[in-house]
């Protein structure tokens, strides 16, 4: 099983012109997580936890992309911790999902075993 914590979405000024580009605090662009956690849910039980908040969060745009991976938003904050270890159970029993309360979310937390 493997949780990855996803950084927040913070501008930097970037263009020619100025104007603010989005980029995580490591300097990655967070659109190359996409493909890297598609690529990780694949092979492994993968939640990944981060910010939505923006259209630029990685979790956001995990989500725009219908990427077969579960999410978790509000990265640092109790209801993230508490949905990440349900996330996992939840993600190997075969339930792929997209928890908290930003855009994209198809529920607050996911469902507890039973």
């Amino acid at each position: 099983m493997v949780v990855v914590v996803g950084p927040r979405a913070q501008p930097s000024s970037g263009g020619p012109s100025g104007t603010a580009t989005p980029q995580a605090t490591d300097g990655t662009e967070p659109g190359s997580w996409v493909p890297v956690m598609t690529g990780a849910g694949s092979a492994a039980t993968t939640v990944v936890v981060g910010s939505a908040d923006e259209s630029t969060g990685v979790v956001a745009l995990i989500r725009s992309d219908d990427a077969a991976v579960t999410t978790v938003d509000s990265v640092g904050q109790a209801p993230a911790a508490v949905s990440t270890p349900l996330a996992l159970v939840a993600t190997e029993a075969g339930t792929v999902g997209h928890y908290g309360f930003d855009q994209g979310a198809t529920a607050v937390m996911p469902p507890v075993p039973g």
